[in-house]
C-alpha cells in the first residue's frame, strides 16, 4: 500500500523537527542545478506586455512538484501546448507536445497552466484571454505512479470547454490552479474584462470531480465616479495549517494607471466563506462575494496614478505571516505623466502581516520586473527578480533578507550574468528549501521567435 503525505504534514514536520534559529541562519543562496527544459522555447519579439508568453507573474502554476517528480508547462516554437516531467532531484526532462493544440495569438495573457490532484489527475488549463475554457486532463494515478505508463500525449484527454458535463465555462482570463492540503485542487479565474471583471472559483475532489463555480471575487461598487473594476491577485494559496489566503489589488480600467490600493482575507474552510484582516467574517463564496465594499479588506491604501502594479507575488512563512511584495512610487515622489515614467521610478515594497494582524512595509532600493517571493525553513524570504523593458538589467538576481532582522535588510545574494525575459516562476512545493525557478533566457537576437526555457535550481539556507 503507497502512502501520500500532505504538503501540510511535510511542512509541520520540518517545523517540529528542524531548529529555527534565526540568527545562525541568515539567508543565502547555493547553485544546484540549470537545466533545459526545451532549447527551442516560443518567443515573442513583437508582443506589447512581454517578449515570452512563458514565464508570466500570474502563471499559477507553470512548474510543481508531485510524489518525486517534476513537472512544467509551456508553449514551444512551433506553437505546441507542452507539457514535460523529470525525476527529482536531477532527472532528465521528457517532454509531451501536443500535435493537435497550437496557440494562434502573440497574446502574453495566454499562458498555459497546470495543476496536480491528490487522486494522481494533471490538469492543464491553457490559451485564455477572455475565452471559453481549454482543459485537458489525464486519468487518475498518473502522477501518483509515474513509471507505470508511457509518458505520451495519449495520457491526456481532449481540449473541452467544461469542468463538469454539459456546464460550458466561458469568458476565462488568468487561470489559477491552486493546490489543497486534503488532496484536493481549485481552479479559480476572472471572467470580464480589465476594469469590469469577477472571480470565481471551482473544487476538484477525487472521486467527486469538480464542483460548480461560484463567485468569490465581485467587481461591482463605486469608487471616484466608476461602478465597476476588476481584482488582480497578488496570490492565492494555502499555509501548512490549511489557511487560504488571498490579497489582491483593483484596477477601474484597463490602464494599468488605475490600479489602486491592497487587499487581503482569509478563508479557513476552503474558500467558503472569507474573513478580514481582524477577524470578521465578511463573506461567502457565491451568495455575498467579497468587494470594494466589503469591511475590513483594505490593509493599504494607494491611489490610483502611483504606479502600484498588479498580479504580483505573495507567500506565508512557517507561523502563517502573509508577505506580499509589490511595487508603487515611494511616497516622496510625486505622480508621473504616464507608465513607463512610473515605472522607472517605483520601487519594491514589502508589506507583512504580523500575528497580532498588523501590517508592516519595507522599501527595498533594488527593482525589476514583476518578481517571486520565497521563505526558506527559517522564515527568510528570497526575492527572485529579473529585468524588463524599462530596468534593462537582465540577468536573474536572488535578493535575500533575514527573519531575524524581521526583513530590515534587503540584500543581493546572487546573481546569474545572462540575459532573461519573462517573469520568474517558482515551484511552490519543491521541498527542502530548494527555490526551483522556471525562467526563458532572451535570445541574442531580439527578433528571434525561439529561446531556451530553464528551471535553474537553488539550495535556500545550505
Amino acid at each position: 500500500m503507497k502512502l501520500f503525505f500532505s504538503r501540510s504534514f511535510v511542512l509541520l514536520a520540518c517545523c517540529i523537527f528542524i531548529p529555527t534559529s534565526h540568527a545562525d541562519t541568515p539567508a543565502s543562496v547555493e547553485l544546484l542545478r540549470s537545466t533545459v527544459v526545451d532549447a527551442e522555447a516560443l518567443h515573442l519579439p513583437d508582443a506589447i506586455w512581454n517578449t515570452t508568453v512563458n514565464g508570466m507573474a500570474f502563471q499559477q502554476y507553470a512548474l510543481a512538484s508531485y510524489n518525486g517528480w517534476q513537472y512544467t508547462t509551456w508553449w514551444d516554437a512551433e506553437r505546441r501546448l507542452c507539457v514535460a516531467r523529470r525525476a527529482l532531484p536531477d532527472g532528465l526532462w521528457d517532454p509531451i507536445r501536443f500535435e493537435d493544440y497550437h496557440i494562434e495569438s502573440d497574446d502574453t495573457h495566454n499562458v498555459s497552466v497546470l495543476g496536480i490532484s491528490g487522486d494522481g489527475v494533471i490538469h492543464l488549463a491553457f490559451d485564455h484571454h477572455g475565452h471559453n475554457l481549454r482543459y485537458r486532463s489525464t486519468d487518475a494515478g498518473v502522477a501518483n505512479d509515474p513509471e507505470a505508463q508511457d509518458w505520451e500525449a495519449a495520457l491526456f484527454g481532449p481540449v473541452v470547454d467544461e469542468l463538469q458535463a454539459g456546464n460550458t465555462v466561458t469568458g476565462v482570463t488568468y487561470p489559477r490552479f491552486i493546490p489543497m492540503n486534503d488532496g484536493g485542487l481549485q481552479f479559480m479565474y476572472r471572467v470580464g474584462g480589465s476594469g469590469g471583471g469577477h472571480w470565481y472559483m471551482a473544487t476538484y475532489q477525487p472521486e467527486a470531480g469538480w464542483s460548480v463555480s461560484e463567485r468569490v471575487i465581485s467587481g461591482m461598487g463605486m469608487y471616484g465616479g466608476s461602478d465597476s473594476r476588476c481584482a488582480y491577485l497578488h496570490g492565492i494559496a494555502y499555509d501548512a495549517n490549511g489557511r487560504l489566503h488571498m490579497s489582491w489589488v483593483w484596477r477601474e480600467t484597463p490602464a494599468p494607471m488605475t490600479n489602486h490600493d491592497m487587499y487581503y482575507a482569509y478563508s479557513d474552510d476552503e474558500g467558503a466563506t472569507w474573513w478580514n484582516g481582524a477577524g470578521d467574517r465578511v463573506g461567502e463564496r457565491g451568495a455575498d462575494a467579497l468587494g470594494l465594499e466589503t469591511p475590513g479588506l483594505r490593509f493599504q491604501r494607494v491611489d490610483m496614478y502611483r504606479g502600484l502594479m498588479n498580479s504580483t507575488t505573495q507567500v506565508t512563512d512557517s507561523q502563517g505571516r502573509v508577505h506580499v511584495m509589490n511595487f508603487h512610487l515611494p511616497d516622496e515622489v510625486p505622480s508621473q505623466l504616464n507608465w513607463a515614467m512610473t515605472r522607472e521610478r517605483a520601487k519594491y515594497m514589502h508589506y507583512w502581516r504580523d500575528l497580532d494582524g498588523a501590517w508592516h512595509r519595507i522599501q527595498l532600493d533594488h527593482m525589476g520586473t514583476r518578481p517571486q517571493l520565497f521563505a526558506d525553513r527559517h522564515d527568510n524570504l528570497y526575492l527572485v527578480t529579473t529585468g524588463d523593458q524599462y530596468h534593462p538589467d537582465r540577468d536573474l538576481i536572488i535578493l535575500g533578507a533575514d527573519a531575524a532582522a524581521d526583513w530590515e535588510n534587503w540584500r543581493e545574494l546572487y546573481r546569474m550574468p545572462q540575459a532573461f525575459t519573462g517573469q520568474p516562476q517558482l515551484d511552490r512545493n519543491r521541498g527542502d528549501d530548494v527555490i526551483a525557478v522556471y525562467l526563458q533566457e532572451y535570445p541574442d537576437d531580439p527578433d528571434s521567435d525561439r529561446s531556451a526555457l530553464r528551471v535553474i535550481e537553488f539550495q535556500a539556507a545550505p
